[in-house]
């Protein structure tokens, strides 16, 4: 009786195992999130738009966005928020043309493995992945 059970409780170890490993691969934590990542989209018609953020302390992350058509454009004192597994992003665009100055975006950001994944607004919708720069 007692090595079936030891035989159980081995076979349902070993059941938990992947599920371990998937939690571990989709949670955000401050510490993990915190750094610099870069990114970008398809810009149409002209190349990509390249996005660099850096999330730091007290929920804030600052960052700038290199636009194919609208230049440097630059964003201060965003505000990020982690939950269920996500991260969520707001900021207010400044700089670039008078269009685009002062206007809101959103992210939606998911872990997946080392990266960021999800979508960027601003204007119009893109999808973006985010990889975490190298400590130099």
């Amino acid at each position: 009786m007692f090595i079936r059970m030891l035989i159980a409780a081995v076979l349902l170890s070993f059941a938990f195992v992947p599920v371990l490993s998937q939690a571990q691969e989709s949670d955000i934590s401050p510490t993990w999130l915190k750094g610099t990542w870069t990114g970008g989209w398809p810009s149409p018609g002209f190349g990509e738009d390249k996005v660099e953020i850096t999330f730091g302390d007290g929920n804030k992350f600052n960052g700038d966005l290199q636009s194919q058509r609208g230049g440097l454009i630059y964003f201060r004192d965003g505000k990020y928020l982690i939950a269920d597994g996500k991260v969520a992003l707001e900021g207010i665009y400044s700089g670039g043309p008078s269009f685009i100055n002062g206007t809101k975006f959103t992210a939606a950001l998911r872990r997946d493995g080392d990266t960021l994944a999800g979508t960027w607004s601003g204007g119009k919708t893109y999808d973006v992945t985010l990889r975490k720069n190298k400590k130099k």
